[in-house]
């Protein structure tokens, strides 16, 4: 039985360490990180989008900036839901506005080969330039400039959270090009997948993995559910599970929130499983394969570090997996 589980493990898109993981879920950070994603699905980032605490950002004590995915879920709703290949359609990040939010990402995009371009879903982009956009979140930004900060979200929140994080990446690295990087830590919580593989290389090219921590919880479909691909996948369940976080107040206004959840109560639950177990595995072959003739189910890869747990407890539950993604094809 170990033997077959080692096997699983080498031929996986990961490498996974016990040890580190066990150590991370028994520290604070974890734990302080979530109760500001609490604080952020309570409403108190309803308006900003945002909430922010912690101390100076001195030595031991970051600040902590939780993100929230209620607004692009409600926009998402209101718009009718739409299916999936248009709501998490990947876009580029060569734009004029994100080229510029996202320099140092895309400046080493192949041009002339046919290589492929770096991509993030479009619902996850479509929040972080609303929230860019507005003078509260520039001046957050400039508050943390160079101080030790934890950017975090949940579900939809975390894909946004994320976005963050490689922005203030670029344009510290941006700033300064022999400067380390900053102390910043990405920690999402059942977060979707963001980008495609040219993210995924962009990131370790950077050598900014190692900033982004993902927790994953053993049942939840939403990190996995991008592995399908996009014409399949039903909306009403990412954006649902987002909604739900919403005071019930709030929910039992919103028509259209009520009109998701109820959806999301009538999902066949076991043949959504199948369904993203099935389009995982392809994707994990594919990899191993590494054969680009191959046609992908889905565009997104995951990048940084998981942290995968069950309700087995910390020391038999929590595994820490690092992506291994194969080196640019030059």
């Amino acid at each position: 039985m170990e033997d077959a589980s080692r096997g699983e493990e080498e031929n996986s898109m990961f490498e996974t360490s016990h040890v580190l993981g066990a150590l991370l879920a028994s520290s604070p950070l974890l734990a302080r990180a979530w109760d500001r994603c609490a604080a952020a699905a309570d409403g108190g980032a309803s308006s900003l989008g945002f909430v922010h605490g912690g101390g100076g950002g001195g030595e031991g004590e970051p600040v902590c900036v939780a993100f929230s995915g209620v607004q692009a879920a409600l926009s998402a709703a209101a718009g009718g839901g739409g299916g999936g290949a248009e709501i998490f359609k990947p876009v580029g990040l060569r734009g004029d506005a994100a080229g510029r939010l996202f320099a140092p990402l895309v400046a080493a995009e192949p041009e002339d080969a046919g290589g492929e371009p770096v991509a993030v879903q479009a619902l996850a982009l479509q929040g972080f330039l609303r929230l860019c956009g507005s003078p509260e979140f520039q001046v957050l930004l400039n508050q943390i400039r160079g101080k030790a900060v934890v950017f975090t979200g949940h579900s939809l929140g975390g894909a946004i959270a994320a976005l963050v994080a490689l922005h203030y990446l670029c344009t510290s690295s941006s700033s300064s090009a022999f400067a380390p990087a900053p102390p910043v830590l990405c920690v999402t919580f059942g977060s979707p997948l963001l980008g495609n593989q040219a993210l995924s290389r962009a990131i370790l090219r950077e050598r900014w993995a190692g900033n982004f921590c993902h927790v994953v919880s053993q049942h939840d479909v939403v990190p996995r559910l991008l592995f399908c691909p996009l014409n399949v996948i039903p909306v009403h369940i990412v954006v649902g599970m987002q909604l739900h976080q919403l005071p019930v107040r709030a929910r039992r206004a919103a028509g259209v929130v009520a009109t998701v959840t109820a959806r999301m109560a009538d999902t066949n639950q076991e043949s959504l499983r199948q369904l993203i177990q099935e389009h995982a595995g392809e994707a994990a072959i594919e990899q191993k394969l590494a054969a680009p003739e191959i046609p992908s189910g889905s565009p997104y890869r995951p990048f940084g570090a998981y942290v995968l747990c069950s309700p087995d407890g910390v020391k038999s539950g929590v595994k820490l997996w690092s992506c291994l993604n194969p080196a640019p094809q030059l």
